[in-house]
């Protein structure tokens, strides 16, 4: 049931980063009060959300593996660093 509602969470934020990338282009304007800038923050938080999220997936796949006490506690606090910084970003 897990993965199931985790590919359905992908499938649903692809199509919204999609809907939200793709509005600018098309009808040559921002809907966010006609400001490009508006929509190139959006694009480039999601973008820069995409590559944190790829990076800390393969940490998190490979975090068992690790035997150094540190660089779990590094992956850990870049994690929750990470994770803090893009939601205050989004809200």
């Amino acid at each position: 049931m897990f993965m199931s509602l985790f590919i359905l969470l992908k499938v649903f934020s692809i199509v919204v980063f999609g809907c939200i990338a793709s509005v600018p282009y098309w009808q040559n304007n921002c809907p966010y009060d006609n400001s490009l800038s508006a929509c190139s923050l959006g694009i480039a938080i999601g973008v820069l959300s995409f590559i944190g999220l790829m990076a800390l997936l393969v940490t998190d796949a490979l975090f068992d593996n690790m035997s150094n006490i540190q660089h779990r506690k590094y992956v850990v606090i870049t994690d929750i660093i990470f994770s803090c910084k893009i939601m205050s970003l989004r809200f």
